[in-house]
């Protein structure tokens, strides 16, 4: 069974509605009138199946053909008099009505401010990193062991060897790579959501033509209008980008192992890592070589300031994979640690 068919049994037992337009609609209609105490109920709140709902529904009929999004008997979304109810209604704004969400300021875009990379950075120091040995009872996996240790100094996360990290880039620009699917004829949401996003980015860049002449050429232009959504998505209510994230999560858990839970809550990362990083890993990842497609470190974890990644050993070494992978992660400014256990 395909991702898009396990979808589609889940969207038929659910409550979501979302409706075309219909000929002749009258749209002098009154304004709704719904309270906040309408729609205070759970059961009103957007389940990443529902979320998922209304983005195919807009990727194949097209936002202006949605007239309106209820679940159960309530009223989320109301196209003719643009009124939005609920507590998911900035995530909905981001999708029917996005100059309406709240930003915050941003600098302008310079092309200039982002070359290709012609080399992969490398730190300026902290590299090798020293191993740090703990002695402790091993019970249960090493990554769970560590993950409760440095969760008694404030940290907390997920064993997920880099995959939280790639999907929150992803959801940073699921808007264009639904947008610019090469397969959006005949696959409109697994390439985007699932597609391995080391090649993603490039194959989306180049497009169909280019794949099927073989080019390995990554235009610039669209590189740099992904460049452009990620600050503009940066500037949105962390909200708005955990919708996304938790459909991407939930589709690319079907596929990929490791993957974060959908409803992991990212505004702590967003927050802790800074906006350039995302910018240098979208050219990293447009060179097109498999540069940081795997070698992430076990544990990524957040404190809200910042972000650390911790390889757990016990008594294997670092592979070839992440001797190159984690220096580049230090030098794009990413904090990290390999703690060895040692049990008692």
């Amino acid at each position: 069974m395909s991702l898009l068919e396990r979808f589609m049994g889940l969207l038929s037992r659910s409550p979501i509605a979302v409706t075309g337009a219909t000929p002749n609609q009258d749209h002098d209609r009154p304004r709704v009138k719904q309270t906040s105490t309408d729609l205070s109920d759970p059961k009103f709140l957007l389940t990443t199946e529902d979320k998922f709902a209304i983005r195919m529904a807009i990727v194949r009929d097209g936002v202006e053909s949605i007239e309106n999004v209820t679940k159960g008997e309530k009223l989320l979304y109301l196209r003719d008099t643009m009124q939005f109810f609920g507590e998911n209604e900035l995530y909905l704004r981001s999708l029917f009505s996005p100059d309406s969400v709240p930003r915050k300021p941003i600098n302008p875009f310079s092309p200039e401010a982002y070359a290709p990379v012609s080399e992969l950075p490398c730190p300026s120091s902290g590299w090798p990193i020293k191993e740090e040995k703990i002695s402790i009872p091993l019970e249960g996996s090493p990554e769970q062991v560590a993950l409760t240790l440095l969760s008694q100094n404030g940290w907390t996360g997920i064993h997920s060897e880099g995959q939280t990290i790639r999907c929150i880039f992803r959801a940073l620009l699921l808007p264009y790579l639904i947008e610019h699917n090469p397969y959006k004829a005949v696959d409109p949401l697994s390439t985007p959501l699932c597609h391995a996003i080391h090649y993603l980015i490039p194959m989306t860049a180049a497009g169909l033509d280019r794949m099927l002449a073989n080019s390995k050429e990554v235009p610039r232009a669209p590189i740099e209008e992904m460049h452009r959504l990620i600050d503009y998505r940066l500037s949105l209510p962390s909200c708005v980008i955990q919708g996304d994230f938790d459909i991407v999560a939930k589709s690319h858990g079907e596929v990929w192992p490791k993957t974060p839970h959908s409803g992991l809550h990212i505004d702590q990362y967003l927050s802790a890592i800074p906006g350039e990083f995302w910018h240098s890993l979208l050219e990293i990842y447009a060179r097109q070589d498999g540069s940081l497609s795997n070698g992430w470190p076990d544990l990524e974890i957040t404190n809200g300031k910042e972000v650390m990644l911790v390889e757990v050993k016990v008594k294997d070494r670092l592979t070839p994979h992440q001797r190159l992978t984690i220096p580049v992660l230090m030098a794009l400014g990413l904090k990290c640690r390999i703690v060895r256990l040692i049990k008692t």
